[in-house]
C-alpha cells in the first residue's frame, strides 16, 4: 500500500513525538446550497472509523487516538482520508513538519544548489559597490554600516545557509526598487542632507523626498521608488541615467578611450616615479597584462574597467575554483 510520509522539519528525529490535538483548532468550512460557509475554528480529534475530524460532529463510543512521529516521521496510507486530512489541516503543517518523498527532497536539494550557484555568480560578477547595494536591498539598514568585505561575507553566508529565503527576498515586488535605492546611495548619486530630514541629489542638493524623524533615507527611497507614481518614475529614470554613466557594464561609448588615456597617464607617472626612485615597473606591468589575458580566457569576458589595474583582485579571481 502506498504511503504519504509527513516528516519533522530541521532534521529532527526523536524516537517518539506526539502531534498535539487536544487543544488544536482548525477552521471548519461546509458547503450549503453550492456555497462555502465559514463556521470558524473548531476543536479536532482523530477517531478512526468516523468520517469527520471535528469533535462536535463525532458520535458513538469510538475513542480518539493519538498521532505520533516515529523517528521524525508519520507514515499514512494514501487511502486514509481522515488521517491525511488532519495532517494537512493541522496548524503545524508546512511549519514544523511537511510531506517528504525522495523525489521532493531531490528536487528541493537541486533547487537549493542551483540557486546557491546563481547567488555566488551574482556576487562574483559584481563590483564591490553593487555588492554593497545588494546587501542594502537584502538586509536593509544594518548593512549601512558594513564595509565591502562584510557585505560580501554576509551575502555569501546567506546564500549558502538560506538560499530559498534569499531567492524569496530577491523575488519580492519591491526588491528592484530597494536595489536601485541602494545603488543610488552607494554610488553617491543621492544622500541624506545634513539634518537627516530629506533625501537629496548629491550634485544639486535638490530634494527628492522628505524624511520624518527616525526614518532612514535608503529605506524610504526604496519605498518611494516602488510606488510607481509620476514623480517616482522620473526619479527612477534620473537615477538610471546617472548609474548608466557610472556602472562599468553600461559605460558610454567614449569611456574606453577615456580610460585608455587615463591608463597612459598612469603609466607615464609610474615611469617618472621609477626614474626618480630607481624602481622598475616593467615586471608589475607584465604581470598585470598576463593576469588580464588569463581572466578574459577563463571568464570569456573583458575585465571590468574599474579592476583593470587591480592585480590583487585579478589574482584572487583567477585563484577561485
Amino acid at each position: 500500500m502506498e504511503q504519504i510520509i509527513y516528516r519533522l522539519k530541521g532534521g529532527l528525529q526523536p524516537v517518539s513525538y506526539q502531534l498535539p490535538l487536544k487543544e488544536t483548532f482548525v477552521k471548519k468550512i461546509i458547503e450549503k446550497n453550492g456555497k462555502k460557509n465559514d463556521l470558524g475554528y473548531r476543536r479536532i480529534k482523530y477517531v478512526p472509523g468516523t468520517d469527520t475530524i471535528f469533535a462536535e460532529d463525532i458520535k458513538g463510543d469510538l475513542q480518539p487516538q493519538s498521532i505520533w512521529f516515529e523517528y521524525g516521521d508519520v507514515k499514512v496510507r494514501t487511502d486514509d482520508v481522515l488521517l491525511n486530512r488532519i495532517m494537512t489541516l493541522h496548524p503545524w503543517f508546512n511549519k514544523r513538519y511537511e510531506i517528504w518523498s525522495e523525489e521532493l527532497a531531490t528536487k528541493t536539494n537541486l533547487e537549493n544548489l542551483r540557486f546557491k550557484g546563481d547567488a555566488r555568480r551574482l556576487i562574483d560578477d559584481s563590483a564591490p559597490e553593487r555588492i554593497k547595494a545588494i546587501a542594502l536591498a537584502v538586509f536593509g539598514v544594518p548593512a549601512l554600516g558594513w564595509n565591502d568585505d562584510k557585505c560580501e561575507l554576509e551575502l555569501r553566508v546567506y546564500a549558502d545557509e538560506k538560499p530559498k529565503k534569499l531567492k524569496s527576498v530577491m523575488s519580492e515586488q519591491d526588491y528592484e526598487s530597494k536595489l536601485l535605492a541602494g545603488q543610488a546611495f552607494v554610488y553617491d548619486i543621492v544622500k541624506e542632507n545634513i539634518g537627516k530630514t530629506a533625501v537629496i541629489w548629491s550634485d544639486t542638493d535638490g530634494v527628492i523626498l522628505k524624511l520624518a524623524k527616525g526614518e532612514k533615507g535608503v529605506v524610504e527611497l526604496g519605498r518611494f521608488l516602488s510606488t510607481q507614481t509620476d514623480d517616482s518614475e522620473l526619479v527612477v529614470q534620473s537615477i538610471g541615467e546617472r548609474l548608466e554613466r557610472i556602472m562599468t557594464d553600461t559605460l558610454p561609448p567614449d569611456t574606453d578611450e577615456i580610460i585608455d588615456n587615463k591608463d597612459r597617464e598612469i603609466a607615464e607617472l609610474k615611469a617618472k616615479l621609477a626614474a626618480q626612485t630607481g624602481e622598475k615597473t616593467e615586471s608589475v606591468d607584465n604581470d598585470l597584462m598576463e593576469a588580464r589575458k588569463k581572466y578574459e580566457v577563463k571568464f570569456n569576458k573583458q575585465v571590468p574597467h574599474n579592476m583593470k589595474n587591480n592585480l590583487e583582485w585579478l589574482n584572487n579571481k583567477l585563484g577561485d575554483s
